[in-house]
């Protein structure tokens, strides 16, 4: 379910950049060009950009979601521990023969696109 909303996502705020693109001069959107704190690239490279979180996540062949452990305490004062899927995935692909892999946490991904989204709503109301 996560994945598909996340590609959901990619698509739409992919799909959104390259509408207001064609109504921006000059022909970029900032937002789009902005430096994203969500990707981190193991193998190859690429812009750490919103953009570049979009083509990843629309392009990866391979996901790849880690677990971590969620510590706890019950009403009964006993200690239990449960597996939760970790906001951070690993993508791969390729690009012209050429391997890529990164991460990308999935939270701050949308809090960026949320936050582009509304900066461009606000800028093409104007």
């Amino acid at each position: 379910m996560i994945n598909t909303k996340s590609i959901e996502l990619a698509v739409n705020l992919r799909s959104l950049f390259d509408r207001c693109a064609a109504f921006a001069n000059p022909n970029k959107v900032e937002q789009a060009e902005r430096k994203s704190t969500a990707i981190r690239f193991i193998e190859g490279s690429g812009p750490e950009t919103l953009r570049e979180c979009t083509n990843k996540i629309i392009h990866a062949g391979y996901f790849l979601f880690e677990y971590d452990r969620y510590e706890s305490t019950g009403n009964d004062g006993q200690r239990f521990s449960n597996e939760v899927q970790s906001s951070v995935i690993k993508l791969s692909g390729w690009h012209f023969r050429k391997k890529w892999l990164c991460t990308l946490d999935l939270l701050k991904f949308c809090e960026e696109a949320h936050s582009a989204a509304q900066e461009l709503e606000q800028k093409f109301e104007q």
